[in-house]
Parts: structure tokens; sequence; C-alpha cells
């Protein structure tokens, strides 16, 4: 503050910097966050996390200056630790605010590892209510993701960290044709003309929709979220269907942390993943010197081993970092379901008055199957035997006959049947 009484703007510079390509991307991060609140400067943006309470920012020191017009100008100064991990928090507490009931909201998503993040597959309003506009769009969305997922049921997006990028497959016909062409082959190479094409369309849209126009810092919160896993990204330069890919695997692998925290076995967690969303793959150690140039340079590592000749990890170097492939097994199925985990937080997000009436039993997500208590039911009739294949067999023709029609046994729809029935058996209520 001036002698003369005046408020002058805040200046926030970097201290303890790891490095400086960190920084450069937390910066346009966080200037696309102050523009969301209707500032033109970062510097807003880290003085919205200074007031921030979760924050706990305090002041370390102060210093008066003499300026060139004879003025004084006393200051004071302190600093944000780990700014990434603050920032993140600050999107969620924005997010909250713009919805005034966000603190009395009772229900919240199902921690029920089967459905991660407790999606929605249908408008819980009636036609009639205001809000069913509202929600619309993401089923709307949901239904393309469904329509483009029977027409290209295989097509997969393949992360390939050592690459950055994502890689659909089967490839688009031209990709395959090339590769014909310079690799002749006994057998014609898979390719799914257009594939490609619909999933950077769909996807692009998903996430301008959702993601980037979604309300105040939606965007942003993701990017951060997938810098603080990956740093040597470069999360603000995605494209919008890269972003909504990106998405999809930070929320996958979040919930898979989640989970296996929770006592999931990661085994089982990872059958639940692989039709439904991301799942992980080879991890690449890397040591120290790779990884510096990597981060800084802001570059994947086949192109620094390529340009510097380098080994990802030397005999005699310690890890200092790693990578992991892993793949999205059905594109489009993956976007239908992650769309309906977005409606779902839509839902939770509405005034208490416009919420669908939900019964105390309900939680918002996929409505509850009956076939659960018949499975459980006839397990008992039968005298509640030890959990064996053969039970789990036995019942999950009964009660699953249309998903195992012309699935041979020791298939993996039969060995996902098998799990479920096993599972839900477990889950029975004790009596």
């Amino acid at each position: 503050m001036s002698l003369e009484g005046k408020l002058l703007q805040s200046q926030w510079s970097w201290w303890r910097v790891p490095d400086q390509s960190l920084t450069a991307r937390l910066s346009a991060i966080a200037l696309r966050g102050a523009k969301a609140l209707g500032y033109d400067s970062e510097d807003a943006w880290y003085d919205k996390l200074r007031k921030a309470k979760f924050t706990e920012f305090k002041l370390t020191g102060n210093a008066r200056e003499k300026q060139p017009d004879g003025s004084v100008l006393d200051s004071e100064f302190g600093s944000i630790d780990n700014v990434v991990k603050e920032s993140i928090t600050l999107c969620h507490v924005l997010e909250a605010q713009d919805v005034p009931y966000a603190q009395a909201c009772t229900v919240e998503a199902s921690d029920d590892p089967e459905w991660p993040g407790d999606p929605l597959f249908e408008n819980p309003f009636a036609k009639t209510d205001p809000n069913y506009c509202a929600v619309a769009p993401y089923f709307e969305m949901q239904n393309r993701f469904s329509a483009l997922g029977e027409e290209y049921p295989d097509l997969s997006a393949r992360w390939r960290a050592d690459l950055g990028s994502w890689q659909s497959w089967p490839m688009s016909h031209a990709s395959a044709r090339s590769m014909t062409r310079l690799t002749p082959r006994a057998e014609p190479v898979p390719c799914a003309p257009g594939g490609d094409l619909h999933l950077r369309t769909v996807a692009g849209e998903a996430a301008e929709r959702f993601l980037i126009q979604a309300g105040i810092g939606s965007d942003v919160e993701w990017r951060m979220r997938i810098l603080a896993r990956d740093r040597w990204l470069k999360a603000d330069a995605f494209e919008p269907w890269e972003l909504w890919l990106h998405a999809i695997r930070e929320f996958w692998l979040t919930a898979r942390e989640k989970a296996v925290a929770g006592g999931t076995d990661a085994g089982a967690f990872e059958g639940i993943a692989e039709p439904l969303g991301y799942r992980i793959g080879k991890s690449i150690a890397i040591g120290g010197r790779v990884w510096s140039l990597m981060v800084t340079r802001h570059e994947p590592l086949s192109r620094i081993i390529k340009r510097r000749l380098l080994e990802a990890i030397g005999p005699t170097e310690e890890v200092a970092g790693a990578i992991q492939n892993g793949k999205i097994a059905h594109a489009f199925r993956a976007g239908a379901y992650f769309t309906g985990v977005l409606a779902a937080d839509r839902v939770r997000k509405l005034e208490p008055s416009a919420r669908p009436a939900l019964t105390p039993q309900r939680k918002i997500g996929r409505p509850r199957e009956d076939r659960n208590d018949k499975i459980r039911a006839a397990w008992r009739d039968q005298g509640s035997p030890p959990v064996t294949g053969e039970i789990c067999d036995k019942l999950g023709k009964q009660f699953f006959a249309d998903e195992l029609r012309d699935k041979k046994p020791g298939s993996l729809q039969h060995k996902r049947v098998r799990e479920r029935v096993r599972k839900t058996i477990e889950r029975t209520p004790a009596t």
C-alpha cells in the first residue's frame, strides 16, 4: 500500500523453481483459470489462492522502498508452497461455490468399485421438468458414443507414453494401406475406416461441451490433475479430443488408486476397467539424466533417446521417474461411460429443489439391478454352498444367458460373468 492509501496490485514471482518447463505450463493454466474468473492476469489466480483458507497463507516479511517518483512503497510478502496441489483444490472449491447448496448436499457418488463414478445412463428428470433440458446434452452425447460403439466395437485408443501420443487401433484405411505398401504382409492389416476421424470428432465435441465450457475451472482442474501425474506432458496444449482421452485416463487411474487403497484387489479392478474405461500397461523406468531432459525440455522419451543417443536408464543410474503405457480398449464405450459420470456429477450439483426425488435406499447412478437379489436368493436356495467356479457358472448361465450366448467356456466374457456372480454373492448381507 502506498502512502496515499492506495492498494496496489499484487505481484507474484517464482521461488524454488523445480524446472522452467513446469512453471511455464502452470503459468499458462493459471492464466486460463484467472480468465474464467473474469481477470486478465495469472496474478489474480495466485491472489485467489492467497485468500483461500485451505492454503493457510502467511506473511513472512515486509519491506519499504522509495519509488522513482519520490513516493514510498510499503510491501509485504509470503509464499504459497506446492502451488500445483493448491490450484487443484481451488478448482474444486470454485466449482462448489458455483452451487450454493454444495456443502449441505448429502447424496454423494458411490464408492462401489463395480461402477466407479456412479454414472447415469438415463435422464432422471421427467420431460416436463425444466431441468430435463439442463442434463439432456449429456445423454444425447452418450447415445452418440453408444451408437459409434456399435459401429466400431473394437476401436481402441492406445496411450503410447514413450511417444507422448494417443494412437487408435485398428488404424485408418489410409494408414493400413500405407503400412501394407511399406511392409507387405501375408494377411491384410486390420483397419477401421472412419473410426479415427469419428473418435477425434465426437471426443473433441464432448470435451468442448462438458470440460472446457462446463463452468469455472473445469478444464483447468483436469489439466492440473494430468500435469500433477505426468510432469513432462504439456497439458495446456492438448487438443480437445486429447483432453477428453486424458481425462478418461486420469479418472480411471484415480479410481483405481482409491479402490486399491480401500482394499479392492487390483486384478479385480482391472477386470472392471478394461471393458468400461482405461487399463494400465507396461511401465518404463527412466534414469535421472533422461528424466531431467523430458521434464525440462517437455519432450517424450522416444524423442530424447533419438536426439541424444541415450538409454532410458544407464547401468549405474538410479530410477528418477517412470512413464506408463495403457489403453482405452473400447474407446466409444468408455466415452459413453465417462459421459455418464459427468452427467451424475452435474445432477449432484443442481439445487436441492431441482433434483429428482430419490428413495432413501437409492443412489444417484446406475439403477440397482433386481438380478443381484435374485442371484443371492438362488444361492441361498441351494443351501449357501461354498462359492466355487462351478457354482458361479451355474448361476451365470441362469441369470446371464444373453451375455453368455455363443460364448465359449474360458472366454473373457465367461470369466467376467463368473467374477460378477462371485462378487454379488460375497456382498450378500448377513442375516
